[in-house]
């Protein structure tokens, strides 16, 4: 086999293991957080929901 075959197959075994690690982590990161903070946003006051804009606002303004 040329060297170039292999070079071939061996970025794509690094591009699908780079791929699965993606997929991984949204399914088993991502996707819970997402479920846990709409359900906080359902749950929370309107009240609420405007001091955690206004709180990461400030957030944004020091920041800059």
């Amino acid at each position: 086999m040329d060297p170039i075959f292999i070079i071939g197959i061996a970025f794509l075994v690094l591009a699908s293991s780079i791929g699965f690690y993606v997929v991984y982590h949204k399914e088993v990161v991502m996707k819970p957080l997402i479920l846990k903070e709409s359900a906080e946003i359902e749950a929370a006051s309107c009240d609420d929901i405007k001091k955690k804009h206004e709180a990461w606002a400030v957030l944004g303004a020091i920041q800059l």
